[in-house]
């Protein structure tokens, strides 16, 4: 009997130029600063649900559920760094207040998705970039001069997070 394939799945906004070319700057001071592991800038993103390990197959059903909402028009301004605990590593992000229309819209999301049988990560939404998961606790971050940039939420995607040739890569399904 064959198996199904999993893949590993997230929902996300792609941020637009101005705020890759900022985040992918930040990486560069904190470079010098802490040590860790640092996403490639063409993988930044702004994750709006986490589903982790589901069925191929139930890739259509996801890309349905998207279709079905419709994205407010809403700005993101990016304009501080933070640092999030996460579970194995601090995270240190390139962070943006939430406008309630995205929340609203991230709810809605979030009910579709349990309601269809899917079980989205429930940590708290908080739009950022991850810029390094640090390897050590406690890291300065002070002084670090943050250029503020604002972008347009376009419309979500579905993306499949997997390792190739060692690095970690994410690829739109749909």
């Amino acid at each position: 009997m064959r198996r199904e394939n999993e893949l590993i799945v997230f929902i996300a906004l792609p941020p637009e130029p101005q705020v890759k070319e900022e985040a992918a700057r930040l990486q560069g001071i904190l470079r010098e600063r802490v040590i860790g592991s640092y996403p490639a800038p063409e993988n930044h993103h702004i994750t709006l649900a986490y589903l982790g390990k589901i069925k191929e197959t139930e890739t259509k059903e996801v890309l349905q559920i998207l279709a079905s909402l419709t994205l407010p028009e809403c700005e993101l301004t990016f304009d501080k760094l933070e640092v999030f605990p996460g579970y194995h590593k601090e995270m240190i992000v390139f962070h943006a207040e939430c406008p309630q229309e995205l929340m609203a819209y991230r709810t809605a999301l979030i009910e579709q998705l349990t309601k269809r049988g899917f079980s989205p990560d429930p940590a708290p939404f908080r739009p950022h970039i991850t810029l390094v998961r640090a390897k050590t606790p406690g890291n300065d971050i002070s002084g670090i001069a943050v250029r503020k940039q604002t972008m347009r939420a376009s419309a979500a995607g579905l993306f499949h997070s997997f390792h190739s040739r060692g690095q970690q890569v994410y690829l739109p399904i749909g």
